[in-house]
């Protein structure tokens, strides 16, 4: 059986609870959320954090607690010091599973403090080879590795981590782009409370739309003999759209469009120019990415030329079809 870590969209508790029952527990590895809302000053809690909610009522589900920003606001001295008085107060009231981090201070200080937490290394982080990872479960102490967003479409390499015995959770939707410097900016962008300097995104032309990170579901099978659990990416996304991803990824509902299972990073762009990306228009060849027959292959040039007369298309119909109604008009 697959397992899925589903993300919590900070909307109210029954709100969530409809999208938790709608799945098999069994199939639920955990919850991944954001760190419960506290002042930074006083280090006490906010009253209207709908987390705390959801830590409250789901006691028999495993809880991540997300706490892997590409930098932080302190040195590492005033960074354990928060962990201290912020975070590990939270981590009894609320028995709070794991976490997922980017640090390795952090990570070891969880550690040292709760040797029981599960500790997960978030995908912000740069390791794309075994000794990177192994460094990391060695001397970083987290139990599993969630390679960076490409690997999923890399399953030579996560056949590489898997020989080694490296747990790994891969990250199924999120559309950033191939190799993107921006990852790294944007997560150091959400540490400095959105610094707009840093808080960017490479929404790429047309022709690099298919040049992203998104596994459809139906090449999931060719990463299952490798993976531990998946990660649906959705924290910022409305009920109904992080319910459609999950029913595609979840319960197989065959989804017809891009729009239905991603978000994020290279489409972006395209959904704000309207289009969308049928999904019966990518071959399976799609699905690795580390072919290295572009020159000779041009398959992705020509998918997008059949979105592109596609869309034409639609175009002068719905044009016509105005035109049609005016006249009657």
């Amino acid at each position: 059986m697959r397992l899925f870590s589903l993300p919590f969209n900070k909307v109210p508790f029954k709100e969530y609870e409809t999208l938790l029952k709608r799945y098999d527990k069994d199939c639920i590895h955990s919850i991944y959320l954001s760190i419960p809302e506290i002042d930074e000053h006083l280090y006490e809690e906010r009253e209207d954090d709908v987390s705390k909610d959801l830590l409250k009522n789901t006691l028999d589900y495993k809880r991540m607690v997300v706490y892997n920003h590409g930098m932080y606001p302190y040195d590492d001295r005033e960074l354990l010091n928060h962990l201290e008085k912020a975070i590990f107060p939270l981590i009894e009231k609320y028995r709070i599973d794991g976490f997922i981090v980017t640090n390795v201070h952090v990570s070891r200080f969880l550690r040292e403090n709760f040797p029981n937490l599960e500790l997960h290394l978030s995908c912000n982080n740069p390791v794309y080879t075994v000794r990177q990872a192994m460094n990391w479960i060695e001397n970083g102490k987290v139990d599993l590795i969630n390679p960076p967003r490409e690997i999923g479409r890399t399953p030579t390499l996560l056949e590489e981590f898997y020989k080694h015995g490296i747990k790994q959770k891969v990250l199924l939707n999120n559309a950033c782009a191939y190799g993107c410097s921006n990852q790294l900016n944007h997560t150091c962008s959400c540490g400095l409370e959105y610094d707009n300097n840093m808080f960017s995104c490479t929404y790429g032309e047309f022709t690099k739309w298919l040049k992203n990170c998104v596994v459809l579901p139906r090449w999931m099978n060719k990463l299952d003999n490798y993976v531990y659990t998946y990660k649906i990416a959705g924290r910022f996304l409305k009920s109904d759209v992080l319910q459609r991803m999950c029913d595609s990824y979840i319960l197989g509902r065959q989804a017809t469009y891009m729009s239905e299972i991603a978000s994020g990073g290279t489409l972006s762009s395209m959904y704000q120019l309207g289009y969308d990306i049928p999904l019966s228009l990518l071959p399976d060849k799609l699905s690795w990415c580390e072919c290295r027959d572009c020159e000779t292959c041009h398959l992705c040039d020509r998918v997008l030329e059949k979105l592109h007369r596609l869309y034409k298309e639609r175009s002068r119909s719905l044009t016509n079809d105005i035109l049609h109604c005016n006249i009657r008009s």
